[in-house]
C-alpha cells in the first residue's frame, strides 16, 4: 500500500496502476512460537497441527 501511494503522489514516476490489493503483514514468529512453547495450556489445541 505504501508503494501505491507513492506512486499516485509523485507522478515523475511516470507509472500507471491497473490493480492493488492488500496481503498479510509481517508476523512476529519467534515471539509466536515461544508463546506456543511456554505454554502450560491450550483452549483452542486444534491449531497445533496448522503450525505442525
Amino acid at each position: 500500500m505504501g508503494a501505491q501511494k507513492e506512486i499516485e503522489t509523485n507522478l515523475e514516476h511516470s507509472l500507471t496502476l491497473t490493480a492493488v490489493a492488500a496481503g498479510a503483514g509481517g508476523y512476529d514468529l519467534t515471539g509466536m512460537l515461544t508463546g506456543i512453547a511456554t505454554a502450560t495450556t491450550y483452549t483452542e489445541p486444534s491449531f497445533l497441527a496448522f503450525i505442525v
